[in-house]
């Protein structure tokens, strides 16, 4: 049989075409080895990211049994995917017909096969991804992402997909993101009830009100007189005059 498929799906050429094989074999009952045949005919080779899109379409038609979908993630992470190609796998994860146990499955293949910056922000800005996932998945999807790299469009679809999160994955998305970079700044993170763009308006304006009575409390520095003398009025002890008049000693003569 494997001879066959391989046929079948070497001939087809266009999205159409492998879509219409697919649909086919796989609307057969197929006994496991059998699907998993028709599986490694159909991602075996590099296929151009149209293909790989009509064919994972083709292959997610009907809900798939766990042994079913495990089968398909491993044969379509067993060749390199490009980024339009991974994308579109997690569009599939996203989909009614994947179960989010079946998406936490993915996740771990995903991770055991040194998951990319890319990778790391489709699987961080999936809400679905996020809800299906564990701590410890979550913590290395995070440690993957480089916060300061991603665009504003990414930023936005990251905070909404962390934000109604479960509460394990909000702790590893703030333990391995720098939160107060400025990419995420509408992200309320645990025990805050205010963004993290209005937590540092509110604590730079607190440190403003703290310096400003400091320095307002400074005494001015009192004026120097012209003799470098601060206190104008002489310091003279007992009475009489301030100013002493001195008479000169007369020389005496001799006779």
């Amino acid at each position: 049989m494997a001879d066959a498929v391989d046929e079948l799906v070497g001939e087809a050429e266009t999205p159409e075409e492998l879509v219409a094989v697919i649909g086919a074999l796989l609307g057969k009952d197929l006994t496991d080895e059998q699907f998993d045949a028709v599986i490694d005919s159909v991602f075996s080779e590099p296929l151009s990211d149209e293909n790989f899109a009509a064919a994972l379409d083709a292959v997610f038609e009907e809900p798939l049994t766990d042994e079913q979908f495990e089968a398909v993630i491993t044969a379509v992470l067993d060749e390199p995917l490009s980024n339009e190609q991974f994308e579109e796998l997690v569009n599939v994860l996203e989909s009614d017909s994947v179960s989010e146990e079946q998406v936490a499955a993915a996740v771990d293949e995903i991770i055991q096969n040194d998951i990319s910056e890319e990778q790391a922000v489709d699987l961080a800005t999936s809400e679905k991804v996020l809800q299906s996932i564990d701590g410890e998945q979550a913590a290395e999807i995070f440690d993957a992402v480089d916060i300061s790299g991603i665009n504003p469009e990414e930023a936005e679809q990251l905070v909404a997909a962390v934000q109604d999160a479960p509460t394990e994955v909000k702790e590893a998305f703030e333990g391995e993101i720098n939160i107060f970079e400025g990419a995420v700044d509408t992200y309320v993170p645990l025990g805050s009830t205010v963004s993290v763009g209005t937590r540092r308006v509110v604590v730079a304006a607190a440190g403003v009100l703290f310096v400003a009575p400091t320095i307002a409390a400074i005494p001015p520095t009192a004026p120097i007189n012209g003799s470098g003398n601060n206190n104008p009025t002489p310091n003279n002890s007992g009475t009489g005059s301030a100013s002493m008049s001195v008479e000169p000693r007369r020389r005496v003569r001799g006779k």
